[in-house]
């Protein structure tokens, strides 16, 4: 059984009204996709002394927290091992990150039990629609309950994995700064500069991984004001991610650049280039 298998299965399942099943099925894709970036064997991130290494809970829950950041607020790291979490949600008396919520309560039990417990529960009323990327969590007596579009968001996050590219025929690019670039000394400077926080940073890095930062210098504000429509557009920014633009003067809610966010752009791409992971 491969990745790819396990995400056309997925499919089929939710297709034919077996929404457990398609769930367990890409949890279980999740799992082989967070082993693919973190080997048996990786030392730990939360416990480095363990000589075990990363076991299968950090390693799902390090790789799904990124990948969701990713997906739903197009967030993009510095460090390969930097990771996040999207959203926190009360179960059993406690706040827990909606990736750990995944694992134990859901990955788990249906891999060890065959089912979910009374503590969660998955909206099989609403249909299938992998386009579907919103999503929806509720809590009502105690029951954490995801709405269906958790389903396409979660087949998007092994799908559009770097990790997974040559299985769905997707070639990725990262950025890497420029030779002789102390990248983090060039963000301080820029963010001092133009008085904007790293999350903005963070959301400009995500363009240029979609917009070669090399064409960024000798673009017209037309063209740029085009890429941006186009990101907006077909991925990988958002409406919030123009949201966050918009509020830190860097773009109108028309989707244009400011003249302030043109040039912190250009100054921001000038420190990177695009290059392919192999």
């Amino acid at each position: 059984m491969t990745i790819r298998q396990l995400v056309d299965d997925t499919i089929f399942l939710a297709e034919h009204g077996r929404y457990i099943g398609a769930l367990a099925s890409i949890l279980a894709a999740i799992s082989g996709s967070s082993r693919k970036v973190f080997p048996k064997g990786t030392p730990s991130k939360v416990n480095p002394a363990d000589k075990r290494g990363m076991q299968d809970k950090e390693a799902f829950t390090r790789f799904l927290g990124r990948r969701l950041c990713e997906v739903m607020v197009g967030a993009t790291f510095s460090h390969p091992d930097d990771t996040a979490s999207v959203m926190s949600i009360p179960i059993d008396g406690k706040s827990m990150a909606i990736e750990g919520i995944l694992y134990e309560h859901f990955r788990c039990a249906l891999s060890h039990e065959g089912q979910l417990p009374a503590t969660v529960a998955f909206d099989e009323q609403q249909g299938f629609d992998l386009s579907n990327g919103s999503v929806g969590t509720s809590v009502v007596d105690g029951v954490v309950k995801l709405e269906h579009g958790w389903m396409g968001v979660l087949i998007r996050v092994v799908t559009q994995a770097p990790c997974n590219g040559p299985a769905f025929g997707i070639e990725h690019y990262r950025l890497q700064p420029r030779a002789g670039v102390d990248i983090e000394a060039h963000r301080q400077q820029l963010m001092a500069e133009f008085q904007v926080s790293p999350g903005r940073l963070g959301i400009l890095q995500a363009f240029l991984e979609a917009v070669p930062p090399e064409r960024i210098d000798g673009a017209s504000a037309a063209e740029l004001n085009q890429e941006l429509a186009a990101s907006l557009s077909n991925g990988p920014l958002n409406g919030g991610a123009l949201t966050g633009l918009v509020i830190g003067g860097l773009a109108t809610d028309t989707g244009k650049w400011t003249a302030r966010g043109a040039a912190l752009l250009r100054r921001f791409a000038g420190a990177w280039s695009l290059v392919r992971v192999i």
